[in-house]
């Protein structure tokens, strides 16, 4: 067993180490600034396995009737922080859905990385997950700001796997939260336009 390992750095209260190499940095918190490494990567692997193992078997799948199990429909709505009726340009060939400033500023950029921030800033695009709630699958998209319009953008798999698969179209209303405890973003289709006979 490799002798447990304890490292301190009261620099300007950051904590810097390689631990299996990979760098990390940590800051102060609550006055704490220790790591200590107590296993080697093997035993850490194998746990790892066993674990991740153990967790496929036992969990259900999480459906939107089990998230708002009991809850009327008015406050199920309030759930889900950002909203949005689809426009034409939503749904259409642009391959992407479009995302006010604002609500990508107050539900999306404070669940990112500082690196993932920089990358949506840049352009360049973040990957993230969402998880259709209905159905249950979770998908990868790329949220970047648009560089030609003062907004935000998802796309890459945005048409095949939402707009198509779910057969969205113009005037639907979707909705999307962080899911602490999936750690990614829940989605769900609010309401259908009425559609003309």
């Amino acid at each position: 067993m490799k002798k447990e390992e304890e490292i301190h750095d009261n620099s300007m209260g950051v904590t810097k180490l390689r631990l299996f190499g990979v760098e990390i940095i940590g800051f102060k918190l609550m006055g704490v600034n220790t790591f200590t490494v107590k296993k080697q990567v093997n035993e850490i692997k194998i746990e790892t396995e066993d674990i991740n193992g153990k967790m496929k078997k036992m969990k259900k799948p999480t459906l939107i009737k089990d998230y708002f199990s009991g809850i009327s429909i008015d406050h199920q709505r309030s759930f889900f922080t950002i909203r949005k009726k689809l426009k034409k340009s939503d749904v259409n060939h642009l391959s992407r859905l479009m995302l006010s400033k604002k609500m990508v500023y107050n539900h999306i950029t404070p669940y990112l990385t500082e690196e993932q921030n920089r990358e949506v800033e840049s352009g360049k695009g973040t990957e993230i997950l969402v998880m259709d709630l209905d159905m249950k699958p979770c998908y990868r998209l790329i949220l970047k700001r648009s560089l030609k319009a003062n907004s935000y953008i998802m796309k890459s798999n945005w048409i095949k796997s939402f707009v198509q698969r779910r057969k969205l179209k113009e005037g639907d209303e979707i909705g999307m939260f962080w899911d602490p405890s999936e750690c990614c973003f829940g989605f769900s289709v609010l309401q259908r336009k009425t559609r003309e006979c």
